[in-house]
């Protein structure tokens, strides 16, 4: 990607995938296979230098590019565990740090206090209403007409967050509680603005955040849509309703695949106070239901607010009640559904793509050994679903004692064995 290097791509393509695409300042101001293309112009410097980045993400695995192709530095970073802003921040801060041996001042705007106004002007206050991203839905009210309060409502004990109008026609998060001496600004500042685009209304936000060093993280982007409630008949309402806060256990998934160590579940939460919508939590995902049986993933924002919908629909199958994805790349059993292991089962008959899943019940603090052969693993959960156990791990051992209240799963391919002792 270096300028003046054709060995592999011409400078024309080099070009034309560094071209910024982006429509306005909120949206990801991505190229062609780039995640951004304008990364310095966050930048405070005298110098006019072209860096473009690409990241990377996996459960717990993260990594990041970033090139100045004019002057042939290419930084890359690979990252055990932390975050995609963690790595975006590393492979960034070593880019200044190579930049800077060449002679290059940088560095990084402080966020300035925002002049903040006692009332929200009237043409705002029509903007209460139910919002929503592609992993939460939310409720923005102006309370007194004198602040802007943000509150999940897929999100149980969710504290609202809180935000002053301010002279730049922006809205300011705010710390401590409205009334008090400590309802200041914070320091790690946010603010929001609302935005018509495509014949939707967003709120986007501007984001400049201390991260240590001499670095900080500053983003724009979209933050929430607005979606008000989604009218469905009091039928349709019901069904979810009952399945509120039941979990779904992955089933179909291979018997080593990452899921079962982090997120083996997704949890049904429907918004309270906004009918018609509901979250996957677990899994992040938001829906909106369109019959008593699915719901669909619904929301339309640019960048990672609207990233990986998913549409889901439950079903009955041998008795036991399913949540699945219509292409059947991930399919859950209700807990509702899951036997207890007893101490009488021995052993447990595997099959692809079907999961078994216990509640280990009676066999809470009980010693058992775990005889597994062929292409297949167990995993124990405690009562907070977390990985307690898995034979996939190395070193992992046999014998282990299962926890109270928690659950047991035996995945593998057909052929695979999983005894109990």
């Amino acid at each position: 990607f270096f300028t003046g290097d054709d060995t592999l791509l011409s400078q024309e393509s080099k070009d034309e995938m560094q071209k910024n695409t982006a429509r306005d300042r909120y949206e990801d101001g991505f190229g062609l296979g780039w995640d951004a293309v304008n990364v310095s112009d966050t930048w405070d410097t005298d110098e006019d230098v072209r860096l473009v980045f690409k990241g990377g993400a996996l459960y717990h695995q993260y990594a990041g590019l970033m090139v100045a192709p004019d002057e042939q530095i290419s930084v890359s970073v690979l990252m055990n565990g932390g975050g995609t802003e963690e790595v975006f921040l590393l492979t960034e801060s070593l880019m200044v740090s190579a930049l800077g041996e060449k002679g290059m001042d940088i560095s990084f705007s402080e966020p300035e206090a925002m002049e903040t106004c006692d009332e929200i002007p009237e043409r705002y206050l029509g903007m209460a209403d139910i919002y929503a991203r592609a992993d939460g839905i939310f409720k923005v009210a102006f309370p007194g007409g004198k602040y802007m309060e943000i509150t999940e409502l897929t999100e149980s004990g969710a504290k609202p967050e809180r935000y002053m109008y301010t002279t730049e026609d922006r809205f300011v998060r705010m710390e401590g509680e409205p009334g008090s001496d400590k309802f200041v600004q914070d320091s790690d500042q946010r603010l929001l603005e609302f935005t018509e685009r495509d014949g939707n209304t967003y709120l986007c936000e501007h984001e400049n955040l201390y991260t240590g060093g001499d670095v900080r993280f500053i983003n724009d982007k979209y933050f929430l849509q607005r979606v008000g409630e989604y009218p469905v008949s009091d039928e349709v309402q019901a069904a979810w309703q009952e399945r509120d806060g039941r979990k779904y256990y992955i089933t179909n998934l291979r018997w080593s695949n990452c899921f079962y160590n982090i997120s083996p579940f997704g949890r049904l939460k429907t918004a309270e106070g906004a009918v018609g919508l509901a979250e996957v939590q677990g899994l992040g995902k938001t829906v909106r239901f369109t019959g008593a049986d699915t719901a669909e993933g619904f929301v339309r924002i640019q960048g990672t607010a609207g990233s990986n919908l998913d549409d889901y629909e439950v079903y009955t199958e041998d008795g036991c009640e399913y949540m699945r994805t219509p292409d059947r790349a991930l399919v859950m059993i209700s807990e509702k559904d899951i036997p207890d292991l007893t101490a009488d089962i021995h052993e447990i008959p595997l099959e692809t793509g079907r999961a078994k899943w216990y509640n280990i019940a009676e066999m809470g603090l009980k010693s058992v050994t775990f005889d597994i052969s062929g292409n297949a693993a167990v995993y124990v959960y405690d009562r907070f679903d977390k990985v307690v156990y898995s034979s996939f791990v190395k070193d992992c051992g046999s014998e282990v004692t299962l926890p109270e209240n928690g659950k047991i799963m035996f995945a593998g391919e057909s052929g695979a064995r999983a005894g109990i002792g």
